[in-house]
């Protein structure tokens, strides 16, 4: 997965990522506080005693009154609201510093090719590179490696807090999971080659118009419009079928992730139902499924991490091919040279 890019980005720059990432799971906690807390207000408010008050203790927080709800309420959402907004203003700002530089390279190493190399591929081709692949790259960072590990981070914490509640309904949910996860991963398989053919498909769009635009003055001389109107239409007929083959997929997926959380809730309160030894109160199973519904929410990113992941490291890899044209065709050239070129003899030194 990692490209020398990558390497060298979180090698620079690892402490203050680990920093942003700290941000995003502390972000996580007040979520789970916020889902939680509600159940001390069942406990003030109707003056009961449950394991929601228990939870609280485990973290260190004991409310007995409603002054001191609302101020614990408040404060948690007040802090999640700031951790939430310092993750993303600096993973953004860290992502688009890393787009800069290597927009910055990719430009100067492709003005300091040969003719050769650059008339390789007609130059239409390597604007994706500067547009799309940049996009990719960017979400990569963000969404892909930034937003899973947050993800998984917030998972586990969230499973922690369930089973806290109720280690039953935890045992049944996880292995209703388990059984879940083959689907969306056999969909995720399928997608990959699908990503790659729309992805081609429209940088060769790009590269026939960008090619066509640079020779309008000869086609108009030649009168040769309508061979270049068929062509492009082939091509984007071509694009087209990629694009409807892809989003077939991807509109399965967009319904089968948030349909995932539904089935979870419904299968639990199925077992609630028919299985009365769970002995679960009301306000009990109010709290756990209202934590349930802040963890679905990042599962549901989580299965969509390894497309993201994929279409980064598609661009990346891409970017760093034409980072590393120029210096393995010198290489080449170089080595080829000196092939030909005899061995002079070295003067003796007395």
């Amino acid at each position: 997965m990692s490209t020398s890019l990558l390497a060298e980005f979180w090698r620079t720059r690892r402490i203050y990522l680990l920093v942003i990432l700290g941000l995003g799971w502390l972000g996580s906690v007040c979520t789970f506080m916020v889902s939680v807390s509600l159940g001390a207000f069942f406990d003030i408010h109707f003056q009961s005693i449950t394991n929601r008050t228990k939870l609280l203790k485990l973290f260190g927080v004991q409310l007995e009154t409603m002054e001191a709800f609302f101020i614990f309420f408040v404060g948690v959402i007040v802090l999640k609201a700031v951790f939430t907004y310092a993750e993303k203003y600096w993973i953004t700002r860290e992502a688009e510093q890393f787009i800069h530089q290597v927009t910055q390279r990719l430009f100067a190493t492709q003005i300091n090719w040969s003719p050769e190399t650059f008339q390789h591929k007609p130059y239409g081709r390597y604007l994706l590179r500067y547009s799309g692949d940049m996009s990719s790259v960017k979400n990569l960072l963000i969404k892909g490696l930034h937003g899973g590990i947050k993800d998984l981070l917030f998972l586990l914490s969230g499973f922690g807090i369930l089973f806290l509640l109720n280690v039953t309904l935890s045992t049944i949910l996880l292995i209703s999971l388990v059984l879940y996860i083959p689907l969306m991963i056999g969909l995720d398989r399928y997608q990959n080659p699908l990503i790659k053919e729309k992805r081609n498909r429209k940088s060769f769009m790009l590269s026939y118009v960008a090619s066509k635009f640079a020779q309008h003055e000869e086609i108009k001389t030649v009168a040769g419009e309508k061979e270049v109107i068929r062509k492009f239409r082939k091509k984007t007929h071509k694009l087209l079928a990629a694009d409807r083959a892809y989003h077939v997929s991807e509109n399965a997926r967009q319904m089968l992730a948030p349909l995932m959380g539904h089935v979870l809730t419904g299968i639990l309160l199925w077992q609630v139902a028919v299985h009365p030894e769970l002995q679960i109160s009301g306000g009990a199973l109010l709290v756990y499924l209202l934590v349930l519904a802040s963890v679905i929410a990042p599962l549901r990113r989580l299965f969509k991490v390894p497309g993201v992941l994929r279409r980064g490291m598609l661009s990346l890899n891409k970017i760093e091919v034409f980072l590393n044209k120029e210096e393995e065709g010198e290489v080449k050239r170089i080595a080829a040279s000196g092939k030909n070129k005899p061995v002079e003899a070295k003067p003796m030194i007395a």
